[in-house]
């Protein structure tokens, strides 16, 4: 039923999906009531010289912004995936986890997600990838407590830059997922090591 969602909200043959649901960046589904923990952080202790995933985001280069009620997490897509790839690496995780943790701390928002990517590569590569960036991201969130029929996943390939597109800077910047949400009621924010 996931993968149907997923194609009808992507586009994608089936193929192309079972494909990605194969590969070593996919996780299982949450098992019921229970909020995954990632092996690098306590969630279970809320001492002082732990974070909030917002501060942990932001001190990590992952801007966090927030705009009446709607937040928006700008995460460079380098920080997370392998180099044109859509296979979320080992040192990417913690930021996922905490994108997770502070999407949960509030009480089930939609979430747009959407891929963007630089100008390297034909056209249909672009959209390809930057959905498939998508995609991944929300397979890590719905693996750590997210419900899928909240998620909307788009890509948007290389039409919406951010910096100059003609710079290896600007390119770094470009290749992102943005993941937005409506704030609603607040839960308790749990802190993570930081």
């Amino acid at each position: 039923m996931a993968h149907l969602t997923l194609k009808s909200r992507l586009g994608l043959g089936l193929s192309t999906l079972l494909l990605c649901a194969c590969t070593p960046s996919s996780y299982p589904p949450p098992a019921t009531g229970v909020v995954p923990q990632h092996p690098a952080f306590n969630t279970d202790n809320a001492s002082s010289d732990k974070l909030t995933p917002t501060t942990f985001l932001q001190r990590n280069g992952i801007n966090v912004v927030t705009i009446g009620d709607i937040v928006e997490i700008i995460i460079p897509a380098d920080k997370i995936f392998l180099a044109n790839s859509t296979e979320v690496k080992y040192s990417g995780e913690p930021f996922l986890f905490a994108v997770a943790a502070l999407i949960r701390s509030y009480d089930t928002p939609p979430i747009n997600i959407t891929g963007h990517t630089d100008l390297i590569g034909t056209a249909p590569h672009k959209t390809d990838l930057s959905k498939l960036w998508a995609q991944s991201v929300a397979t890590y969130l719905w693996a750590h407590g997210i419900p899928l029929d909240h998620i909307h996943m788009d890509g948007a390939a290389d039409t919406q830059n951010v910096a100059n597109r003609n710079t290896s800077h600007g390119a770094y910047y470009n290749r992102r997922v943005e993941v937005s949400f409506w704030r609603q009621r607040v839960k308790n924010v749990k802190r993570i090591p930081g």
